[in-house]
């Protein structure tokens, strides 16, 4: 399996008009590595978004995007936190 967006357990549509993309193959990543302006301070393989205003900002990501922090929709074993 390709450790890309769309196999991912992280990404997950929003439906139509939740989304600034409104595409059907892009969708929001919810993983604890991405931060809503405030960084976690103690690791170092975050990602940390804003908005001008400070109301609300989310991460969207094509289906065939990945990165270091994928973990499998598939995966039936508790992960380690």
């Amino acid at each position: 399996m390709k450790q890309i967006c769309k196999n991912c357990k992280y990404w997950q549509k929003r439906g139509k008009g939740y989304s600034t993309l409104d595409l059907d193959n892009y969708a929001d990543c919810h993983s604890d590595k991405f931060n809503y302006q405030d960084p976690n301070k103690n690791e170092n393989d975050n990602l940390v978004y804003a908005d001008d205003e400070g109301f609300s900002a989310g991460v969207s990501t094509g289906e065939n995007f990945g990165c270091i922090h994928f973990k499998s929709k598939n995966n039936k074993r508790k992960e380690k936190k």
